[in-house]
């Protein structure tokens, strides 16, 4: 079972969430920390997911472009991906239908390209960086 935290119900989950979201960021620097993450969820521009028995997170960001839009998986965090995913990925993929969404796309380890395929997902870049 997956369940949409609604913006204002945030700060009732957060002691729960925070640390996941710590985690991720401390793995992948995405120029925010938990507190942006925390005021954007608030402003309504983050959407806080929560997957089975409060086992993993998901943070989404709808993403609009001049041409279309794009619910956008920014985090997700969490253990027993196996009871949680088939969930996640249908409820994710019903908020963007709603919201117009032409793509939905996420970002994370190489490990999840496979973990997603089984739900049409396919990798479409890849990402470089370089720390200057």
């Amino acid at each position: 079972m997956i369940n949409g935290v609604p913006h204002d119900a945030v700060d009732q989950v957060w002691e729960f969430v925070a640390p996941q979201i710590e985690r991720v960021l401390k793995r992948f620097d995405m120029g925010y920390g938990p507190e942006h993450v925390l005021a954007r969820l608030k402003n309504r521009d983050m959407q806080l997911w929560l997957c089975g028995d409060m086992e993993a997170i998901c943070v989404t960001e709808i993403m609009v472009f001049p041409h279309f839009k794009t619910l956008a998986i920014q985090l997700t965090a969490g253990h027993g991906m196996s009871k949680w995913l088939p969930a996640l990925a249908e409820t994710l993929r019903a908020y963007a239908q709603h919201h117009q969404c032409k793509y939905l796309e996420g970002y994370g380890r190489k490990g999840w390209q496979k973990a997603l395929a089984p739900y049409g997902y396919k990798l479409y870049s890849t990402t470089t960086r370089c720390e200057l």
